[in-house]
Formats: structure tokens, sequence, C-alpha cells
């Protein structure tokens, strides 16, 4: 990334913006979001193509006007991002895409097939990746060594982007260090933090291209206290008759009246083992009797789904609900319930550790259960064919 297009170009992820801040980036031909727009469900066949075209010439754009500019040799990246008071740090790293599909890296949740298909057709058309998988791993002594010498060292960019958000870049270019830290980070355990979308996405190529040993993953891998975890809220789409919904939680949980603020921006505090229900005007406490199944099945979201939702609603589910990341906040979701009857669910992330036991015995989460913060940025490094 050319240091003097970096504040205009690098971008957040779409899923942490609001509609109308996605659609305002968007927009920009400068900022990488006009490249990775999501094609929207409703256009057909034909719209779509368009779309992706539309999406494959506003990276030709921003590689004609020089916004990028090769690099050649093995190397990595340190990575750093200021969010208001805290620091995240991580390295830029590629990852080979078997090593996803043997589970030498691990994910925990399940991936919805549709946006599995959208995000291949994107790659199809804009065959690179700008948008980095991001990763996990325990406190590590090497790796924090390595990343400290680095951060002594003058970095090589260093803006504040369109949110806000300062970020820095160092390189490290010795063919010696480098080669010694991909194969230590090999022998660690690694679980996806965020990305598993385009994991899947990358995986289905790779498998579809036969399988070929080049193929990798573009990624940055963070020691975990660097990393946020935070929930994915739930909205049911109304009409909901709350009276229907609160007798069938007192089916399976105890189901409590919860005090609130009179500030709409402001919910109140659930802790794990208790789901907040917002329906009809006031918020209930809705806490799932012990003992809880182990793993993923024992988790906040699931019991919420299994136990409530899913006899509640039926086959309608899919249609009706709708997630929300918790850095959102949940006064947009309040107010639509208000407006049309619906009913929001505030939920409490799982914990790393309880990630990383789903991860290790095999399972997954639904989709959209857990959200870090914070998210790396889009369009700071191209992997791929431009």
């Amino acid at each position: 990334m050319a240091p003097d297009w970096a504040a205009r170009v690098v971008a957040p992820m779409s899923d942490g913006l609001s509609a109308v801040e996605r659609t305002r980036l968007a927009a920009s031909r400068d900022s990488f979001l006009s490249v990775t727009r999501p094609v929207p469900a409703e256009l057909d066949s034909g719209a779509t193509a368009e779309w992706l075209v539309d999406n494959r010439g506003a990276l030709g754009g921003l590689i004609d006007r020089d916004a990028y500019s090769p690099a050649a040799g093995p190397r990595l990246l340190v990575y750093r991002m200021h969010v208001a008071d805290r620091q995240h740090t991580g390295l830029i790293v590629e990852v080979a895409a078997a090593a996803f599909a043997d589970h030498r890296v691990r994910g925990h949740e399940s991936v919805h097939a549709d946006r599995v298909d959208s995000l291949i057709r994107q790659y199809e058309a804009v065959p690179v990746q700008a948008e980095l998988v991001a990763l996990l791993h325990d406190h590590d002594d090497y790796v924090e060594g390595l990343i400290e010498a680095a951060l002594a060292s003058t970095p090589v960019l260093a803006f504040q982007d369109v949110a806000g958000v300062g970020q820095e870049v160092w390189e490290i270019r010795d063919a010696t260090i480098v080669e010694a830290t991909v194969a230590h980070l090999t022998s660690l355990g690694l679980y996806i933090a965020d990305g598993h979308h385009r994991v899947a996405a990358a995986v289905r190529r790779w498998e579809l291209g036969g399988c070929d040993p080049r193929e990798t993953v573009l990624a940055i891998a963070y020691p975990e206290h660097q990393l946020h975890l935070l929930a994915f809220h739930r909205y049911l789409r109304g009409p909901v008759d709350a009276t229907e919904l609160l007798e069938a939680a007192r089916a399976v949980a105890d189901v409590a009246a919860v005090e609130s603020s009179a500030d709409i921006g402001r919910a109140p505090r659930f802790e794990s083992g208790t789901v907040g229900c917002y329906v009809a005007g006031a918020w209930w406490a809705i806490t799932w009797p012990e003992p809880f199944p182990p793993g993923a099945a024992g988790l906040d979201v699931s019991l919420l789904h299994q136990r409530l939702l899913q006899p509640l609603v039926g086959w309608e589910l899919g249609a009706r609900l709708e997630t929300s990341p918790e850095l959102l906040g949940l006064a947009h979701l309040i107010e639509r319930a208000d407006a049309e009857a619906g009913a929001v669910f505030a939920l409490t992330p799982p914990t790393i550790v309880e990630l990383m036991d789903v991860a290790d015995r095999g399972e997954v989460m639904l989709a959209k259960s857990t959200f870090f913060d914070p998210k790396p940025r889009g369009g700071l490094v191209l992997l791929g064919e431009t």
C-alpha cells in the first residue's frame, strides 16, 4: 500500500458498519469497500455479473493510480491498530489453504452456503485477497519477542483511516527470521477468530482447483490477549406475540422482569447463562437451568435457538431472524422492535476458552455467534492476481 493512499483506501470490514456507513464508503472509488461490495441477494444473474465487473473495475482503478506497489521476496508484516485507548498487534502471514482443510487451523463457527457461494463469485471476478482472516493463538514468548523487536524500529506505514483508527505496519525481511517464524507459527495451535466464510470460500476454490499446494489465505495471527470477543445479538422480526413468547420461555427457563434504563441506548447487562429479551416495551431475563450440555450445545446462543426460537417460530425462523454485532449496540434493534412488534435477544459472548474447546472438539457454533474486536482493515495488503 502506497503511504499517501492508505488513509483513503484502507477500510473497515463491511459487517462492522451500519448500512448507511457501508453505502457511503462503498460509493467512494478511493475506498477498498468499492472493491469488496457484497452482491445484493435480490439481483438476478445479469445484474450480479455487472456488479462484480464494477468491483473489478474499482480494483483496477486503484492499481492504475498506483495505490499499490509490488513487493519482492518473503516477508512478514507486523500490523498494529489503535482503537480508543487500546492497541492490538499481530503478524500478517499467508496460511496454506490445506491447513484449514485438514483442521490444523481450527474453526468454531458454521457458515451459510449462500454467503460462501457469493464470496466464491466475488473471488473469481476479483482474484485478490485483501481482507485479513483473523487467527488467534495462546501467548507465545517467541512471537511476543519478535513483535516487540519490530515495534522498536520505524514503521513503513503509519496512518489514520476514515473511521479515525490509527494503524501502523512494520516489515520483517530477514529471510532467516521469516523462515524460522513461519516454522514456529506452524507448530502453534491456531484458531480462526474471524473470517469463517472467507476461509470456507478459499478452501472450496482450493479443492475445485485440484488442491494446489501454492494456494494460500491472507491472514493475521494474534496472541489471544490482543483481541476482544463480543457477541452477535439476535432480532426476531415481528409481529411477535409477547405473551406467547414469554410463556414458551417459562416452559424451558426461569424468566424474570428486568428494570432497565430510560435511555434506549443503554440496555441491561446480562451474565453468561442468561439471555436478555426485549419485547412489547419491556426487558426480561431468560436464565437457562443447569447443568448445561458440553461444547457448542451448552452455549447461550445454542440454547436460545434450540430450546426457545426453533420450537416457537418453526420453519419461518431462518427468514425472520437477523443478527447484529454487539459493537453496534442495541438501540437500533430496540427501535425496530417498538416499531414493528419484534423481539430483541441480547447475548453474552462465549469465552475464548469455550471457543477453543468447541474447535478442539471438532464442533461448530451457529453462524454469527462471535464477533472479534477489532476487525483488521481491508485493502492494506493485496495477495493474488492484479
